[in-house]
């Protein structure tokens, strides 16, 4: 009868820690909207920064992609809600 008890108490413990180490934590989303802010004042200050010319030079590159892209799903009726929310967040366009 202990045997059992002890055998019981080790499988329930098992099973806790592999549920703690397995199940992800749960997200503070303060602390992300924060992080998101905070990349999002740095990007900014970085790209003020004189001499940044690669980058510009994929910018309308990057556009004109982004357009056919939304025109191809406005033609097929997907209206992308979720990722226009999210990056709505980030004051960023499709």
């Amino acid at each position: 009868m202990i045997a059992m008890t002890l055998v019981g108490a080790a499988m329930g413990a098992t099973l806790w820690f592999l549920a703690w180490t397995v199940l992800p934590a749960r997200v503070n989303h303060a602390v992300t909207l924060g992080r998101i802010d905070a990349a999002r004042a740095t990007s900014a200050a970085s790209t003020l920064v004189p001499g940044r010319t690669a980058a510009g030079r994929f910018d309308a590159v990057k556009v004109r992609v982004g357009r056919r892209a939304e025109s191809a799903f406005r033609r097929r009726g997907i209206t992308l809600g979720k990722l226009r929310q999210d990056l709505a967040i980030l004051n960023r366009t499709l």
